[in-house]
């Protein structure tokens, strides 16, 4: 599934692909994107929605 972001007036961007996670009670989207923006900002979201990313097995849970 692909999805179009826009930030502000800037052109769209179109995401590369989709990843679902299922967690507890609820299905979560994720939508990769090809743009150069701060990483953190993504720590805020995923620590918000209780995303765990481990990273030495590249496992979201």
């Amino acid at each position: 599934r692909v999805a179009i972001i826009r930030f502000s007036l800037s052109n769209p961007i179109y995401s590369l692909r989709s990843i679902k996670v299922f967690i507890l009670l609820s299905l979560i989207t994720f939508y990769i994107i090809l743009i150069n923006i701060s990483f953190l900002y993504y720590f805020y979201d995923i620590d918000r929605i209780e995303v765990i990313f481990n990273n030495l097995n590249n496992v979201i849970k």
